[in-house]
């Protein structure tokens, strides 16, 4: 049986044609929970396969869309979003990527795959993601090198509805996580606040060295937050911080410059990002920082943080700053926790 046999097959045992794959907007029963909505992406496949990575997403996607559990998203709305976001579906195998696009999509879950064949064998995988949770539940089916595509790609399908089904909900986050931010700030209005400075040195990797960033993105971010809250954040000649940090200076009150005085605690540390690879026009980057945070009353690290995250931009520059402003966000976030949980009430 050919591929288009084979979809042409599956379209009329469940009654379907391709343009009515999207899911319905009607209510749901009451009581009856709301259906998980899935995207199923190309597969990726050799050039010399008989069959393409389209080809195999339709099926899968034609068998889910006969089951009231599933909303499927349509290949076009998907292609459409893509376009818009100067995203491209090669590589979409990888795991990140693939929640990417889920995610722009409005998907709770992922499929993605890919075909290939090792030694004598022929082998199809594909991958369940969750784009909340990016937990994830694997399918491989394995054939001889004459094993009918047909074949195994209809009995992967049958297993990827069957996992969706045993496993769909467990991958899927069951209470949103919402931003702690405003409740920190709220809390923190009620307490006796501390001076901070802040110093994070940040670097490029592979890109010329500076001596000293402009905007660094970590710093700022962790300065905002403390504004927002209501901590006096005092600013420092940068090249004696740096020097004052680079020496572990804190560790002798003495030692501590008198441009510090009045400030309780320094924050210092270092933050990097490397560029990535390309989804499309769209440049992906990694970063990690680094900070302590450091009592001048005792002369201790009072809180240490080390985040990574990712970032996407168009420009390569700026996927590296996104990156390095979402691990300062983070790290901002536990100082504030750190001065709700150690400040005292405000009199």
């Amino acid at each position: 049986m050919t591929l288009r046999a084979l979809l042409l097959f599956v379209s009329v045992c469940l009654g379907l044609v391709p343009s009515l794959l999207v899911a319905q907007d009607s209510a749901e029963p009451e009581g009856q929970p709301a259906p998980l909505t899935v995207t199923v992406l190309p597969f990726e496949s050799p050039a010399h396969s008989e069959f393409s990575g389209a080809d195999a997403s339709e099926i899968i996607a034609m068998l889910l869309s006969s089951d009231p559990a599933f909303r499927v998203v349509d290949r076009q709305v998907l292609d459409e979003v893509l376009q818009e976001q100067a995203l491209s579906l090669t590589g979409l195998a990888d795991t990140n990527e693939a929640v990417k696009v889920g995610k722009l999509v409005g998907a709770k879950l992922i499929v993605a795959g890919r075909t290939f064949e090792l030694g004598d064998s022929r082998m199809m995988t594909a991958k369940i993601i969750g784009t909340e949770t990016t937990l994830l539940k694997g399918v491989v089916e394995r054939g001889n090198l004459d094993t009918p595509s047909d074949q195994m790609l209809l009995k992967l399908s049958e297993e990827i509805v069957q996992t969706l089904k045993e496993h769909g909900g467990s991958l899927v986050a069951q209470d949103r996580p919402t931003d702690p931010v405003p409740d920190l700030l709220t809390a923190l209005k009620e307490r006796e606040l501390p001076t901070i400075a802040v110093f994070v040195a940040e670097e490029e990797t592979g890109a010329p060295r500076v001596p000293q960033v402009p905007d660094p993105a970590v710093e700022t971010e962790i300065k905002s937050l403390l504004a927002a809250a209501g901590v006096t954040v005092k600013d420092i000649p940068l090249n004696e911080l740096a020097e004052w940090a680079q020496a572990e200076g804190w560790n002798d009150a003495r030692g501590w410059p008198r441009s510090l005085d009045g400030v309780d605690y320094v924050i210092t540390g270092e933050a990097f990002s490397e560029r990535g690879g390309q989804l499309g026009q769209l440049h992906v980057a990694g970063a990690r920082s680094e900070i302590n945070m450091i009592s001048r009353q005792t002369g201790t690290i009072v809180l240490a943080e080390a985040q990574t995250a990712r970032g996407v931009d168009l420009s390569p520059a700026l996927s590296g700053k996104n990156a390095l402003q979402a691990a300062g966000r983070a790290q901002g976030i536990e100082v504030l926790r750190y001065l709700e949980e150690n400040s005292q009430p405000a009199e």
